[in-house]
């Protein structure tokens, strides 16, 4: 568990390459998190401070996007065919579920899963 403290510690460099995993633009963290796309852009380049909720917000959909993996990497395993949609929804966007699905057949490609059907729903 991360305590509030580290949470406070959020540094520019950190908000960006945590949106770029994420596979979020600046425009779409910004409609996430309900803020302007100039407010992302002003925390990333030390503007302008970095909010405390804004470092967990982050840490959750990365979170979330690790659950996704690892379901994926499951469902892969088992034969299923992983499933993917396109359609953003309040606690997960539909970016962020692409990198998810991209990470999860690497993995199961590296573990020599290579047939896996990808469906979009």
């Amino acid at each position: 568990m991360i305590g509030a403290s580290m949470l406070r510690m959020m540094q520019p460099v950190e908000v960006r390459a945590r949106r770029e995993a994420l596979g979020l633009s600046q425009e779409r963290l910004a409609d996430w998190l309900d803020v302007k796309r100039a407010t992302v852009s002003r925390w990333e380049t030390g503007r302008q401070p970095i909010p405390d909720g804004v470092a967990g917000d982050l840490l959750d959909l990365e979170a979330s996007v690790g659950e996704l993996v690892a379901a994926y990497v499951r469902a892969g395993h088992a034969g299923e065919s992983l499933l993917i949609s396109d359609d953003d929804d309040v606690d997960f966007p539909a970016c962020s579920r692409r990198v998810a699905l991209a990470r999860a057949l690497f993995e199961l490609r590296s573990a020599g899963v290579v047939d896996v059907a990808v469906v979009s729903v």
